[in-house]
């Protein structure tokens, strides 16, 4: 086989570092989303809105979702063709990336991981008063991310399409999870309330 074990990790070690990618493109947004609101006095417009708290919730999580991931993918995107070009010699012109761990990470993983992120994110948002306040309780949701990542970089965890496979519906579980929890907890009354 052309590539060693060794370096067939490489850009698998490389693909796990990129489920940070989203969790940090998206902090800031999703921390923004109802603290950066009652700090800029237009909570009050924004709940009034004809609009579900369902509808309501999943907008503020899409506003981070979305930019956060096209991030994701554009990131993906340079550094596989990057990769590609300075290997291509030294691989008999034969291309590497992407394997179907990185597509299983940046097109399964890292979706369900951000979503879980961002909804708790979006959760804290809505409970605390002010934006920085959010932010700084919403990098802790990073730690575990950190431990995958650590774990892959150690050698304790193996990336593998199994592995990825079953941490995807861990997480989709997560999603589900997290969006209902953050239904319950959003009450427009109750933020309503706290501004009078």
């Amino acid at each position: 086989e052309v590539l060693s074990p060794k370096t067939r990790g490489f850009p698998n070690l490389r693909a796990s570092t990129t489920i940070l990618l989203p969790l940090m493109a998206s902090s800031v947004i999703a921390s923004d989303s109802f603290a950066g609101e009652k700090e800029r006095k237009t909570i009050e417009a924004l709940l009034a809105t004809p609009i579900s708290d369902g509808e309501l919730f999943l907008g503020k999580m899409l506003v981070s979702f979305i930019p956060s991931m096209i991030v994701t993918v554009v990131s993906f995107a340079v550094y596989t063709i990057v990769f590609d070009v300075m290997a291509y010699d030294l691989f008999n012109g034969m291309l590497i990336l992407p394997t179907l761990d990185w597509i299983l990470l940046i097109f399964g993983l890292a979706p369900t991981v951000a979503l879980a992120s961002i909804g708790l994110t979006v959760m804290i948002s809505g409970k605390v008063k002010g934006f920085r306040e959010a932010q700084q309780i919403s990098v802790i949701l990073i730690i575990p991310i950190l431990g995958m990542v650590f774990g892959q970089i150690t050698g304790a965890i193996i990336f593998g399409p199994l592995v990825i496979l079953a941490l995807i519906c861990v997480f989709v579980l997560i999603d589900f999870v997290v969006f209902k929890l953050g239904l319950k907890l959003f009450k427009r009354e109750e933020i309503l309330a706290k501004l009078a």
